[in-house]
């Protein structure tokens, strides 16, 4: 079964919700890891069913916050 590429309605409103949070967390606690910006998401934010790990948030940060 071909792995599903869709840019549907309900993907583009997780991208940009992480986009948010993570840009609020940065600002807020300035040289931070990419563990800690998981943690924060994964706990305080209810965002536990993204998949994000820290090696996911430390390649996303340069490709779409820079």
């Amino acid at each position: 079964m071909p792995r599903r590429e869709g840019k549907g309605s309900q993907k583009k409103a997780r991208f940009e919700r992480l986009k948010i949070e993570i840009m609020k967390f940065v600002t807020a606690n300035p040289g931070c890891s990419a563990q800690s910006i998981v943690a924060c998401l994964q706990h305080d934010k209810l965002m536990r069913n993204h998949g994000l790990t820290p090696r996911k948030v430390g390649f996303f940060i340069p490709r779409h916050l820079a």
